[in-house]
């Protein structure tokens, strides 16, 4: 296929978090134009699944952009020399109290590759178990440390435990809104479709 090509480029901004890139780009029939996209760090999203009772547990946290508390699958972002599966086990133990019994990559996402380079590895936990006595089945909040410099010192998480159908149910409402949590979702039901889940945790 034609290619386009980068002849020029600047950084206006730039953080431990982000960079933000301003190209001059040539396309195939020689036409330039420029562009605005970001970089900024992988992350990894852990799906962590019960499979006696075909439940998801989620977290709860507030998200200055958007000026509200949204439900999510526990993730966060690779800042350090480890894998992504080992960010995802901390990050798991960090948001949740649980750790992993059994985990499994299930692939990579973009969450806006038109403006965003920022992909994240998404990984199920099949049946966690609680590090310690943490919150059941219903909402509870927890308090952890917060290491992110924009963040306050301590930051206030819930996580509850969701049935598959009051997932659906959340979703068909358009309670749940993270991109993260809704395309990871989608390819863990491709993974592990109806009547399968058992055999391939057993496996």
């Amino acid at each position: 296929m034609p290619t386009w090509k980068k002849i020029g480029s600047t950084t206006p901004f730039s953080n431990q978090w982000l960079t933000l890139h301003l190209d001059i780009i040539k396309s195939p029939t020689g036409e330039k134009q420029e562009y605005t996209h970001v970089t900024k760090m992988p992350g990894v999203v852990v799906i962590p699944y019960f499979s006696q009772t075909n439940s998801f547990l989620l977290v709860k946290q507030y998200r200055h952009p958007l000026g509200k508390f949204i439900w999510q699958f526990p993730g966060g972002h690779i800042d350090s020399a480890q894998t992504p599966k080992q960010i995802a086990i901390n990050e798991l133990a960090q948001e949740t109290q649980y750790r992993p019994t059994k985990m499994r990559k299930l692939g990579l996402i973009h969450p806006d590759p038109a403006i965003i380079n920022g992909p994240a590895t998404v990984f199920v936990c099949l049946d966690p178990i609680p590090i310690s006595t943490v919150a059941n089945a219903t909402q509870k909040p927890m308090v952890r440390k917060s290491l992110a410099k924009n963040s306050s010192s301590l930051e206030k998480t819930y996580q509850k435990i969701f049935t598959y159908s009051q997932l659906v149910k959340l979703i068909k409402a358009n309670k749940i809104q993270d991109s993260w949590t809704l395309a990871s979702l989608y390819l863990f039901k491709l993974h592990y479709p109806k009547n399968y889940l058992k055999k391939a945790h057993e496996k």
